[in-house]
């Protein structure tokens, strides 16, 4: 499925930032989503399968409102990492004063079920991925009554 945008009023500093450096982000997103993208001047087509094409053009439609500054090759991985499907219920949210935490990733998804759900849970990954953070916020001590689990952290590094 082909879907075609016109973004507009023509802004060209926008549209150099939302393609990045020598187009570096429009590979990006055709890498992960595995579609195809042209453009000309503020003519852009993303071509691949129904589900890919939307999200494809949803993305940039997104990446283009965020284009008044230089975007971060680093912006474009967490946008293409965040998946829609996460929203539903059947995934853990957890309770914070941020009411917007919620599980960004399948893999995010699994690592709070474990948490909740196992005695032990071990968090490997690169920096940045989330580990502590959704650890910390998974964690609501309770008070301490006779028989209750112990939690303890341990960090290597």
């Amino acid at each position: 499925m082909i879907l075609r945008h016109l973004f507009s009023p023509l802004n060209n500093t926008r549209l150099s930032h939302l393609c990045g450096p020598t187009d570096a982000h429009l590979r990006s997103i055709e890498v992960a989503l595995q579609v195809k993208i042209a453009h000309r001047h503020e003519q852009f087509k993303v071509d691949g399968t129904k589900a890919q094409a939307k999200r494809g053009m949803e993305l940039l439609q997104a990446l283009y409102e965020l284009a008044a500054r230089p975007i971060e090759a680093a912006t474009v991985q967490l946008m293409l990492a965040g998946d829609g499907a996460m929203d539903s219920a059947d995934h853990p949210t957890l309770q914070t004063r941020r009411s917007d935490l919620r599980a960004r990733t399948p893999n995010q998804a699994l690592y709070l079920d474990n948490i909740a759900n196992q005695d032990i849970t071990f968090g490997i990954g690169p920096a940045g991925t989330g580990k502590t953070y959704l650890r910390s916020a998974a964690h609501r001590p309770d008070p301490p009554s006779r028989g209750s689990r112990r939690t303890a952290w341990l960090f290597a590094g």
